[in-house]
């Protein structure tokens, strides 16, 4: 992978102080652009650079590798690009428009569609390129001034959300303004920035010694996706993942002195949640969640198929939008939340390429992150019915319409499962309202998935990949996760007794979980 630089005036520094040092600052948590002198020198030097032949070189082939990208999309499905298409207005519509968006509500906004991001764009604005601030105010380029052209409409665009409410509700209405202009902003820079992508695009080659011609997979320079930003644990150079964490927050808010000092006692009480490996994300999510999850106050919702042979299954948790935040990895958040709010009108969340979507390929067992995978079917009925699994084609419910785009895109790009518990005799023949995705927050991704019920607007994960899995308090006092290995009830239950920690000595009583959890994602 090699991400590809643009002309630009790259402001490095800007995009290094970004992401989590300035979160609660202000109101919505952005900064300045930074002008100190030598943060001014290294942007010139890499002007000098982006000026370079070889620069211009590669730019000519990027523009050709693009136009050819274009002509070989699938027809008929949109392209995701790496833009954010979905805007501060649109999620303010979702919670009513009217009464416009709390601080809080702007903040998970800006946090999960924006910061990011805003950093990776603030590091190839150009203060040549001309660009449009708040109130429509034109920043004209300008090589001889920092504060012009994008860099200026940036910087603008940051103080208009520093801003205090406005006296009278709807009270942050001028921020929502100033985030959609922002975005428009960054999309337009982010537009700039590519990278090279192997295995592509499908093109059909003659093999050496001749014969009809196979599909082959050809590289292209393209948009950098969703699976090297937002979802990846390793992004691209420029992109960085903020710490969301409640208590991260509440520490930097309790914590007197400088931003520094501040953050150095966030970053100490409550570190970004990073998984080394998904048993090393089973461990620390079971360490840290399991107490929540065992609560009596936790939520519960049901399994569609409630018990198996006569003995009733595990209710299925509930994990509210904050503990989410608390327990899991930012690129797994960022999926969870892209996932569920593509039916508000959000882009498209599936990062399959060209050659994945083919008709004659139709790749669904993809382990890049955000990639749909097969037709999830249920057919064990252990997540909550939503109208169309195990239902017949007279009883099916209805596909809602901000469903439409994404259930034809399923239904045309993938197919039926191949696993023992998916395919087979009976098997469906198209989607059956659940969108299943490979998961995120490790660098490899077999059992972390996420389904999305876009029939009903609720999303799930499972770390298990679908098995039963278990709660027991170790030696140390701490809750581990047990996992039981199989989609089967009586054979994971046996491989969970035979567990060191629960087997001992002494024996330790465990709590069998269901595979899913749903995640409440406002």
């Amino acid at each position: 992978m090699s991400a590809h630089a643009d002309r630009s005036t790259v402001n490095r520094q800007a995009a290094t102080n970004s992401p989590a040092s300035v979160q609660q600052e202000g109101n919505a948590g952005f900064h300045a652009v930074d002008k100190r002198p030598e943060a001014i020198a290294q942007r010139k030097l890499q002007q000098a650079v982006m000026e370079s032949p070889r620069v211009r070189q590669l730019e000519a082939f990027q523009a050709m590798a693009d136009n050819s990208a274009v002509k070989k999309s699938v027809p008929g499905v949109a392209p995701v690009q790496r833009v954010i298409n979905f805007t501060a207005t649109q999620y303010q519509n979702t919670f009513g428009g009217a009464g416009g968006l709390t601080m809080a509500q702007i903040r998970d906004y800006t946090n999960f569609f924006v910061k990011s991001d805003l950093a990776l764009a603030e590091g190839r604005a150009d203060n040549r390129l001309p660009a449009t601030g708040p109130g429509n105010v034109a920043f004209a380029g300008d090589e001889g001034n920092e504060n012009a052209g994008e860099i200026g409409a940036i910087a603008a665009y940051k103080a208009a959300l520093a801003a205090p409410a406005a006296a009278a509700a709807p009270l942050y209405a001028s921020h929502v303004r100033a985030l959609d202009g922002l975005v428009a902003l960054v999309n337009v820079i982010l537009r700039r920035v590519t990278t090279t992508i192997a295995d592509h695009t499908l093109v059909m080659a003659t093999p050496p010694k001749g014969g009809a011609p196979i599909p082959t997979r050809t590289a292209a320079t393209v948009s950098v996706p969703n699976s090297r930003t937002a979802y990846s644990v390793t992004p691209v150079e420029g992109y960085a993942h903020e710490n969301v964490r409640p208590t991260w927050a509440a520490t930097y808010a309790a914590t007197a002195g400088s931003r520094a000092v501040k953050k150095a006692a966030a970053d100490a009480a409550s570190p970004a949640i990073n998984w080394a490996t998904e048993a090393a994300a089973q461990s620390a999510f079971g360490r840290a969640a399991g107490a929540t999850l065992l609560a009596p106050t936790t939520q519960e919702t049901a399994p569609r198929v409630a018990a198996d042979a006569g003995v009733a299954r595990p209710q299925i948790k509930q994990l509210s939008w904050d503990n989410a935040k608390e327990f899991l990895p930012k690129p797994l958040l960022n999926l969870l939340f892209d996932v569920k709010n593509q039916l508000r009108g959000g882009t498209m969340v599936d990062e399959r390429t060209p050659y994945d979507l083919d008709a004659r390929i139709r790749n669904a067992t993809s382990t890049v992150p955000g990639t749909l995978r097969s037709w999830h079917e249920d057919s064990t009925g252990l997540l909550p019915g939503n109208g169309r699994a195990g239902a017949t084609p007279a009883t099916a419910a209805a596909i809602p319409a901000g469903a439409a785009a994404l259930h034809a895109h399923y239904t045309a790009t993938s197919r039926t499962g191949s696993g023992t518990a998916a395919g087979g005799a009976g098997a469906p023949t198209a989607p059956v309202g659940f969108a299943e995705y490979t998961g995120a927050g490790t660098a490899h991704i077999h059992n972390i998935k996420v389904v999305l019920d876009y029939i009903n607007s609720r999303v799930y994960l499972t770390l298990s990949h679908y098995q039963y899995w278990a709660l027991v308090v170790n030696a140390a006092g701490e809750h581990e996760f047990i996992p039981g290995g199989s989609q089967d009830r009586d054979t994971a239950i046996d491989a969970i007794r035979a567990h060191n920690t629960v087997a001992g000595p002494p024996v330790r009583p465990y709590t069998l979980m269901n595979p899913w959890i749903e995640i409440l994602v406002p």
